[in-house]
């Protein structure tokens, strides 16, 4: 296993959390009387940020409420969400990080979703501790599709980039793992299934798949 850190994507990658944002936004959106299909979303927001998303709903539905006020209701939902539950963990995830934490393997959560949301799923899922840092695309400049957090994270690894490995399941975070010049693996899902995933360096079908080829890599 030649690689010594594995900086994974949360949403869709370690959660199955697309369906319940595709819910908050539509929830969102039907308070102020505007339809929003399911297909609608997978197709123009899957991997996109809160606001990316905001702004382009606003835009496009011709929406009142100011991005602000948009960002700030899905949130709220998210909370209430928060408060109670948390997504479902991804098949073969919970295997696959005590694997790489018995090999010796660092790791850290990498996304572009609010601080809040990763540490409470995280926490109330069991999988916080495998990790020893989340970076979130609020705490930089430009979110995912730049690679902002992608460079904070290798930042605080103090690690040589070659060294560290990338995990995601959309175009976007794909886009800014390479920008970072990371070696990426994509997973996709049902959501991103129909994204354009070429300038991957390895796709796999579920995390298991992606777990017995890292640990078949050369020393």
């Amino acid at each position: 296993m030649q690689y010594k850190a594995v900086l994974f994507d949360h949403d869709g990658t370690l959660a199955d959390s697309e369906v319940v944002h595709y819910q908050f936004w539509a929830d969102v959106l039907a308070e102020l009387g505007v339809a929003f299909p399911e297909a609608h979303y997978r197709t123009h927001y899957t991997g996109v940020s809160e606001l990316a998303t905001a702004q382009h709903l606003r835009q496009t539905f011709a929406l009142s409420p100011s991005v602000d006020s948009l960002v700030q209701a899905k949130r709220e939902r998210a909370k209430a969400y928060h408060a109670h539950k948390h997504y479902p963990t991804l098949p073969f995830v919970e295997a696959t990080l005590e694997t790489l934490k018995t090999n010796g393997v660092r790791m850290a959560v990498v996304s572009g979703s609010a601080r809040f949301a990763l540490e409470a799923n995280l926490e109330a899922a069991g999988l916080r501790h495998y990790f020893e840092f989340i970076a979130s695309g609020e705490e930089v400049a430009e979110n995912k599709p730049a690679p902002d957090v992608y460079q904070h994270a290798l930042a605080q690894l103090q690690l040589p980039v070659a060294d560290c490995l990338a995990v995601e399941d959309t175009c976007s975070g794909l886009t800014a793992a390479k920008a970072a010049g990371l070696v990426t693996c994509v997973i996709p899902n049902r959501f991103s299934g129909h994204q354009d995933f070429t300038a991957a360096d390895q796709r796999f079908a579920h995390m298991g798949e992606f777990c017995q080829w890292l640990l078949n890599r050369p020393l």
